[in-house]
């Protein structure tokens, strides 16, 4: 039985909670609370500071019988407008 109805398809809005990519209870990873907080304050940056992303290629499988990934995924992604705050500079 799988997780999710299309689980080769990447949806934002998806209940993560059912995934274990980090193992529960003493087979947990160890350094699951810094790879969380590291992830979190990457996609903040992220989305302060890129309007979209887009595909600028097809995406190629790795082949792998363990894990299911992408060897390769072309993406451009578009800043997001920036305007410069009171003292000419613009914000980080």
């Amino acid at each position: 039985m799988l997780a999710w109805d299309d689980p080769a398809t990447f949806d934002i809005r998806r209940d993560a909670s059912r995934q274990l990519g980090f193992g529960q209870g003493s087979h947990g990873c160890a350094g699951q609370g810094l790879a969380r907080l590291e992830t979190s304050a990457m996609l903040r940056a992220l989305v302060a500071r890129v309007d979209r992303i887009e595909p600028t290629g097809t995406p190629e499988w790795a082949l792998n019988n363990l894990i299911h990934r992408y060897e390769r995924l072309p993406l451009a992604l578009i800043p997001a407008q920036t305007t410069a705050n009171s003292s000419g500079q613009k914000p980080c």
